[in-house]
């Protein structure tokens, strides 16, 4: 499966990739000018960065994917959920101060321990931040 030969599909906003052994880039995605909200799951996903284009995504849940590096959400100042289960992500420092940002964490066991205390500080006060069971 790819993304690059989807149509541009400009009302869509919402986006689940679940369980695609095929699916390992999301090259493509940036035609969903508008989407904000995509889950991936289950899929062979080992890089993020065409999520780079996508100036309105308030909203990334993945589980059980390649990926480890999120630094293309750095500036994705909306993102009012970004959650990472089962993941290979270990640099939480892109998700720091964001303003929108409620729900967030990664529970992999790469994740860096200093850095969950750092995101919680950096975010509300209301924000929940998961912290993973390495770092209790």
């Amino acid at each position: 499966m790819s993304l690059e030969t989807m149509p541009k599909l400009p009302n869509l906003v919402n986006l689940r990739l679940v369980e695609n052994k095929e699916l390992a880039s999301l090259n493509g995605i940036e035609r969903l000018e508008n989407l904000e909200e995509l889950e991936i799951s289950r899929n062979v996903v080992t890089d993020i960065t065409a999520l780079s284009s996508l100036k309105k995504l308030t909203h990334i849940a993945s589980h059980r994917e390649s990926f480890d590096d999120i630094e293309v959400l750095r500036d994705k100042m909306l993102l009012q959920e970004a959650t990472f289960n089962a993941s290979s992500v270990k640099d939480l420092s892109p998700l720091y101060e964001k303003p929108s940002l409620m729900l967030t964490g990664a529970n992999g066991s790469k994740v860096i321990c200093e850095q969950v205390s750092e995101l919680k500080r950096s975010l509300s006060s209301d924000a929940i931040v998961w912290v993973p069971g390495h770092c209790k």
